[in-house]
């Protein structure tokens, strides 16, 4: 969207810049020819300096301000674009959650590196550095400080991060059993971006954490539609099912979910409950080793 009003405003300065009064040289007669033509448009721009530049020997225009003005418009317009494009290059995407596992150590540790080698850096990205390193630290209260910090900064010209940082709220507080308040900034999170799949599985867990089960299975039936390639939603939605009582239905979700990642071990974990709540220990067993 900001490109699109970046290239509008362009437009409009190089429309100011060329447009102006159409002369039309219409006291021309058929029989005139085209050296008379030529000589008659001479004439008129020597005649009046102010009357513009003449294009074709038909139409001369007047320029709304200098081109000096104009370029140095249109340059201005073109630092403002690529700086919007090289801070958004620049901005890390994980979240709390992406932080907590140990697996994503090294690009947590590349997007941080990035910040701090760009002279550049927006404010917003380095409040973001700070929230990881404050989880790290186990200042857990100050992370989710922080991000809502973020949040209350961007709701109104980034909601997409403004999303994603109440992702990062609501995930830290569900991890430090505080469902409740995890609830209150999902929810936020969803009513700023409806298509954040993050937000919806996020919900689910803490719907789950609560005994909201019924409720969690349409957080996370939600977040598989939207992102169905994500071994980790099946394998959430799954435990809402077991939880429901639904052991069939689950073992679908935790072998789409194993499919997806071979190597997840919580859905071989889950897939093994729901074996052996319907009597298959055997199959279970194996799920478990």
């Amino acid at each position: 969207m900001k490109m699109k009003i970046g290239i509008a405003v362009i437009v409009l300065v190089l429309g100011l810049t060329f447009a102006g009064t159409l002369v039309l040289l219409s006291n021309e007669t058929p029989s005139e020819s085209i050296t008379e033509r030529t000589q008659v448009t001479n004439d008129r721009n020597n005649g009046d300096a102010s009357s513009g530049t003449s294009l074709f020997g038909f139409i001369a225009i007047d320029p709304v301000i200098s081109l000096d003005t104009c370029l140095l418009l249109l340059a201005a317009i073109l630092a403002f674009i690529f700086a919007r494009k090289a801070r958004s290059k620049t901005t890390p995407e994980f979240t709390s959650e992406d932080v907590s596992k140990s697996e994503n150590e090294s690009k947590v540790n590349n997007s941080i590196e990035a910040v701090k080698r760009n002279p550049n850096a927006h404010h917003i990205d380095w409040a973001i550095v700070d929230a990881y390193a404050l989880q790290r630290s186990g200042d857990i209260d100050g992370a989710i400080e922080k991000w809502n910090s973020i949040a209350n900064v961007l709701e109104y010209n980034d909601k997409n991060l403004a999303a994603q940082a109440l992702v990062s709220v609501g995930y830290l507080y569900v991890a430090e059993g505080k469902e409740a308040d995890g609830l209150s900034a999902l929810d936020k999170a969803i009513a700023l971006k409806p298509d954040l799949a993050e937000a919806y599985n996020n919900r689910g867990m803490a719907k789950n954490a609560l005994g909201k089960y019924q409720d969690a299975l349409a957080d996370f039936d939600m977040a598989t539609q939207l992102k169905s390639n994500y071994a980790e939603f099946h394998s959430n939605r799954g435990m809402a099912k077991n939880a429901l009582g639904k052991h069939q239905d689950a073992l679908a979700d935790f072998d789409v979910a194993i499919l997806l990642n071979s190597n997840y071990e919580e859905a071989y974990n889950n897939r093994g409950m729901a074996k052996n709540a319907l009597g298959e220990h055997q199959d279970a067993l194996a799920d478990f080793d």
